[in-house]
């Protein structure tokens, strides 16, 4: 895994990647205690989970709707891109579980937050201005997840200290750092509250140090409550669509480079071309061979995972068509040309 690596997950989150290694974790100012963690790799979503985001999975019947009573933007379609809330902890699980994801555990949280060295605060030691989050009521409301660049950690991750907490998978217990794995640390077994993370567009300074942290009843929603998602496997939702790839032919045209053989025609020589076209409906790639009819001595090669044609051939799965041009002379260019 490389540091500041990126990809688009299925719901259209942008995902960072946290190479594993160890971290300074907790913070003795603030009555946790300071130790070194381990992790591996994970990749962490830059934002908070979306109000557009959150209605794909209830469209999709995978999730609740969050209390419109209470997070009052998830119904206006100007308001997408404000983080989620108004959600219960289950609720922000299985919107994890729906993208194949989870909540983060308190460790891979602050490690996304703070970076290898332990920085106070997501940004490095400066302390918090309104610029660098939305914390204090700078705004007095949840803002756009994107808009808080200068405020990104370490590893990219924006509003990990700002705009709305986030609930993580541990369940919360004051001393546990006083004796948790220093690999991988999953949290307490059991307990009555869970780990709340990050801080709001309500909370003043002293809450957005990265080491800060909350608790609250499962079932417990707010108007400043959201989260975020881990992800092991980003490549999981492969996409239906796959490049076609043109051998000898222009990437973006689909027409053949001068070093395609032409064909000859009733004397004329033309080049060969293959046009393709996807659909993510059917999950099939189409692939038209032209000229149609081919000319005598011109061959196709279509493997069986290819059907119809010519000239259209339906194509699934990997494979490739092979056009075998015949002979066509072609005359030597004037002098001098």
């Amino acid at each position: 895994m490389e540091l500041a690596s990126r990809y688009m997950h299925v719901d259209g989150a942008i995902l960072v990647a946290v190479p594993g290694g160890p971290f300074v974790m907790g913070s003795d100012n603030l009555g946790y205690k300071e130790h070194q963690v381990t992790l591996d790799d994970f990749w962490i979503y830059t934002g908070e989970v979306t109000n557009g985001q959150y209605a794909f999975c209830l469209e999709s019947g995978q999730c609740t709707s969050p209390d419109v009573d209470i997070n009052t933007s998830f119904e206006n379609p100007l308001d997408i891109n404000l983080p989620v809330t108004a959600v219960n902890y289950d609720q922000a699980a299985a919107y994890c579980t729906f993208v194949h994801g989870r909540l983060p555990t308190d460790a891979e949280w602050e490690k996304a937050a703070r970076g290898p060295d332990g920085n106070p605060f997501p940004w490095g030691d400066t302390l918090p201005a309104c610029g660098l989050l939305n914390f204090n009521f700078c705004k007095g409301k949840p803002t756009d997840v994107t808009a808080y660049q200068n405020g990104a950690s370490y590893y990219g991750a924006l509003d990990m200290s700002g705009n709305v907490r986030e609930w993580v998978a541990d369940w919360f217990e004051a001393d546990y750092y006083d004796v948790s794995p220093e690999i991988d640390p999953p949290g307490p077994e059991s307990g009555e509250k869970r780990s709340v993370r990050s801080s709001s567009f309500a909370d003043g300074a002293d809450a957005a140090f990265s080491a800060h942290r909350f608790q609250l009843k499962p079932g417990e929603r707010s108007p400043d409550l959201g989260f975020r998602c881990v992800v092991e496997d980003p490549t999981y939702f492969a996409p239906y669509c796959q490049t076609v790839l043109l051998e000898g032919a222009d990437s973006i045209s689909g027409l053949p480079l001068d070093d395609v053989i032409p064909v000859s025609i009733s004397g004329v020589c033309v080049q060969p071309k293959m046009t393709h076209a996807e659909s993510c409906q059917t999950q099939a790639t189409y692939i038209t061979v032209h000229p149609d009819p081919l000319p005598a001595g011109a061959q196709l090669d279509v493997p069986a995972n290819c059907v119809g044609g010519p000239p259209t051939f339906k194509c699934t799965g990997d494979g490739m068509i092979v056009l075998y041009p015949q002979d066509c002379p072609v005359a030597d260019p004037p002098e001098g040309w």
